[in-house]
């Protein structure tokens, strides 16, 4: 969904790291680049894959399931959001 947006994702920068040239803009602002991926990443991508993660870490460890479930989650939407706001800083690249 990111990338339909014109949005670099923690992904697609490290896929992209020292290829190619920043594109010229994504048809959007630096300000809408980088709420767009602050959202996509902290709304879209962290939180689903943290709660998750702290459930299964919680069941191998014989703990009540939901042990930290938000905590992780909402420590999993602030990272997002910092790497979502901050790839898309530069704005997007190209292959090439």
């Amino acid at each position: 969904m990111a990338n339909k947006l014109g949005l670099e994702t923690a992904e697609t920068a490290i896929v992209n790291a020292g290829k190619g040239r920043l594109a010229e803009g994504a048809g959007r602002s630096l300000a809408g680049r980088v709420a767009g991926g602050m959202v996509s990443e902290s709304v879209l991508q962290e939180p689903p894959q943290s709660t998750p993660e702290q459930m299964w870490q919680n069941h191998a460890e014989g703990k009540d399931i939901s042990d930290g479930v938000a905590r992780a989650g909402v420590e999993g939407a602030i990272a997002g959001g910092v790497m979502g706001a901050g790839d898309n800083i530069r704005g997007r690249r190209t292959e090439g």
